[in-house]
């Protein structure tokens, strides 16, 4: 694979220094969609009541062996992690997505080997998709959802895309 999931956290680790430095936040979880075979979370990190973060992350029934018994914990476990990342805490520095997100990743066989597709999108790539982003107007679940129907159910993570997908994102919303 072209990660290390050691350089990951878990979301269990994300929790414990999100709460030493939020211990009166809240975390609140919404199921977005929910079809028996897919589930979507959204969750949302309240600090002083005041929304400082959002993640979202979705779980295919039977995708791994948690997910055949367990999919709808497992997401909205994993929007938990994603919204962590994305607060003012953030993550390790180049590991945004969660080890358990990067596990899945590995299992589904889409991460790409560097030298076969240029490797994963570059922070820089991602930063500018971002910006691009705000300026279209568009939130985290429009973003997720774009890049899940132009690449698949895995691109809905943007630290999935390769460097060629994020060219192709960049210009596409320029």
């Amino acid at each position: 694979m072209a990660f290390d999931l050691s350089n990951y956290e878990t979301v269990e680790e994300r929790l414990v220094r999100w709460w030493q430095a939020y211990p009166t936040a809240q975390i609140v979880t919404t199921m977005v969609h929910y079809d028996t075979k897919t589930v979507v979370f959204r969750a949302e990190g309240l600090v002083d009541g005041r929304v400082i973060a959002t993640g979202y992350a979705e779980e295919v029934h039977g995708s791994s062996p948690v997910n055949k018994t367990s999919f709808v914990e497992n997401c909205e476990t994993s929007s938990i992690g994603r919204m962590i990342g994305n607060s003012p805490l953030g993550t390790k520095p180049g590991s945004r997505p969660s080890r358990q997100e990067m596990q899945k990743v590995e299992r589904s066989g889409y991460a790409p080997a560097p030298e076969a597709h240029g490797g994963l999108a570059t922070s820089k790539q991602l930063g500018f998709i971002k910006k691009l982003a705000r300026d279209r107007g568009m939130d985290d679940e429009a973003v997720f959802n774009e890049l899940r129907e132009r690449y698949g159910p895995e691109a809905g993570l943007l630290e999935t895309l390769t460097t060629r997908q994020a060219s192709q994102v960049i210009e596409a919303w320029k």
